[in-house]
């Protein structure tokens, strides 16, 4: 008898937390941080693993954040400096095709991974979490070609691509499982 992969990975109903409790009724955590900051367009965000979301989704913490026990926060926050790092290209007719590519399938990595978790099947969860892996693949390729196009980001884009390698290879181990 075959295994269901999804019952190994996933929290016991008890310990998850519902959106519903992470994010109260009518706020959104991307607009309580442009409303905390004051300025839509200088949204700050300090370096990889000094700050994040805590899990109640209401306050902004320092230190490490607990990635093990919540890849679902982990791809959220991948998303969100994803998409701080696309307004910081300047805008031409290579790097907006660039910039389409990268948003779409740095915030895709999140999006299906929230389909995986909300998956009725181990056929489907595994279709999911494949979908992640190769999002996230994805992601690393727009990263390596904005890191050529725009030399003056390339710190920036490398440390980006190094959450992405570490997200595919999550992904890939969970997909094999």
């Amino acid at each position: 008898m075959k295994r269901n992969p999804k019952t190994e990975i996933r929290k016991p109903k008890e310990i998850r937390n519902p959106k519903s409790e992470r994010y109260p009724a009518g706020a959104s955590v991307s607009n309580q941080v442009i409303a905390a900051s004051g300025d839509a367009d200088e949204v700050p965000f300090p370096e990889v693993g000094t700050h994040y979301w805590g899990n109640d989704g209401d306050t902004f913490k320092e230190g490490a954040p607990a990635y093990g026990s919540d890849l679902m926060e982990r791809t959220a926050v991948f998303g969100e400096r994803i998409v701080r790092f696309a307004r910081k290209i300047p805008q031409n007719p290579v790097n907006n095709r660039l910039i389409d590519q990268l948003v779409g399938s740095g915030t895709s990595v999140g999006a299906n991974y929230c389909e995986a978790d909300d998956a009725v099947s181990g056929k489907e969860y595994k279709l999911r979490i494949g979908t992640c892996r190769k999002e996230s693949k994805e992601a690393m390729f727009f990263l390596r070609m904005i890191a050529t196009a725009e030399a003056t980001l390339a710190g920036e884009a490398r440390i980006l691509w190094r959450e992405a390698k570490e997200l595919n290879l999550i992904f890939g181990a969970i997909w094999r499982k």
